[in-house]
């Protein structure tokens, strides 16, 4: 008689055990090929994971619900702006008005929009990457992914969301529905900024013509609508835009401090900065080694075998 492995497991192939001599052999019986299942139980998921589509970029559906959010508020403030706020103003401060939100409108849009489509994978996780040796391997900054199957940066992540070794990671960010790495951090951050001056701009403007609606609802008249359309357009404006404001502060100042520090998100979280450096400082040491006994041997090979006096 032989065990069977367990009916949800029947794809897997066990060694079979030896048969039964007694009935009090059979939890030895079952438990042999326990660690040989296993084995094949954690090689068929790691495959499963290594065969998963990587997402590209933050256009790759699904989009996330934050990242339509997001969409769907920039063009909207940029609409309330262009429509129902500034016509409201008159002369120079129309003008100055009038630039500043079109050029910081027009950055946020860009920066993100390209921040969204730039891939951030590892460039040696890439399929046409070329492979290391065992020595360079050995000697330069690399790791190797388990899930990826292939060697990555020191400083690389694998984002389960992205199902790819993001270069540099930073952090993945849902209002992108991107991951944040060496190749788009510039364009994230130039958006984030950007997007900070419009929506400051946009609650000073809303906030000024709110107040002058209350002392003088007769001051303000755009396309016929009543003075309270108006006041009601102005509160959901600023009600709306004020938590969002206080975001992008918080988001702007925190990405400010990371770049004065000089480390991402990710290390400032996970606190493993130390351990990064202290990586990095070994294998130089090991390298300057590896690089000081071949200088030797090149001596000692010019000096036709003998040590160098």
């Amino acid at each position: 008689q032989a065990c069977a492995p367990p009916p949800a497991l029947h794809f897997l192939v066990a060694p079979p055990c030896r048969p039964l001599a007694h009935r009090n052999d059979r939890h030895a019986c079952r438990a042999q090929p326990r660690t040989a299942v296993a084995a094949d139980v954690a090689g068929l998921l790691m495959a499963r994971k290594s065969q998963e589509v990587r997402r590209i970029n933050a256009w790759n559906c699904p989009l996330s619900k934050r990242q339509v959010l997001s969409i769907v508020l920039t063009v909207g403030d940029g609409a309330v702006f262009s429509l129902v706020i500034l016509p409201l103003y008159r002369g120079t401060w129309s003008l100055v008005f009038l630039l500043i939100f079109t050029l910081s409108f027009a950055f946020t849009v860009v920066a993100a929009a390209w921040a969204m489509t730039v891939d951030p994978i590892d460039p040696m996780a890439t399929e046409d990457a070329p492979e290391l040796d065992e020595e360079e391997c050995d000697l330069e900054d690399v790791l190797h992914c388990r899930y990826c199957e292939s060697h990555v940066g020191l400083d690389s992540k694998h984002c389960k969301e992205c199902k790819k070794c993001v270069a540099n990671y930073d952090h993945h960010c849902p209002w992108l529905n991107t991951c944040i790495g060496t190749r788009n951090y510039g364009y994230f951050y130039t958006a984030i900024w950007a997007l900070l001056v419009m929506l400051t701009l946009l609650i000073i403007a809303t906030s000024w013509l709110l107040a002058k609606l209350l002392r003088d609802d007769s001051l303000l008249s755009i396309y016929g609508l009543r003075e309270a359309t108006l006041l009601a357009i102005y509160i959901v404006v600023i009600a709306v835009n004020a938590p969002w404001w206080t975001f992008v502060v918080a988001l702007v100042g925190f990405h400010t401090y990371l770049c004065y520090l000089n480390i991402t998100t990710f290390e400032y979280l996970t606190g493993k900065v130390s351990r990064r450096k202290e990586e990095q400082k070994l294998r130089r040491e090991r390298l300057q080694r590896s690089q000081a006994r071949d200088l030797w041997q090149g001596r000692v090979a010019l000096r036709g075998g003998e040590h160098p006096r």
